[in-house]
């Protein structure tokens, strides 16, 4: 019960920010604000499954890792081919 709950007030918050724009207010049809904490953290969860499959994908053709870094969607890696 405690994940459907959670599920539900998430899908809230992402169908209900509102924003001004040359003094006119709007609501965002989709996705999560910019700046919204609570984007941060899904995308944050979203990322750690990418990942996980981009470094299978490197293993499993035998790439060498020499450094992977993420900042929510910004990844930096370096190979030693």
């Amino acid at each position: 019960m405690f994940c459907i709950a959670i599920e539900e007030m998430i899908c809230v918050v992402m169908k209900s920010h509102d924003f001004t724009f040359d003094g006119k207010i709007y609501r965002q049809r989709s996705g999560g604000s910019i700046g919204l904490d609570l984007t941060g953290v899904l995308s944050n969860i979203y990322m750690c499954e990418w990942d996980k499959e981009v470094m299978r994908k490197m293993t499993e053709i035998r790439l060498k890792i020499l450094l992977y870094m993420r900042y929510k969607d910004d990844v930096n890696v370096i190979l030693d081919c």
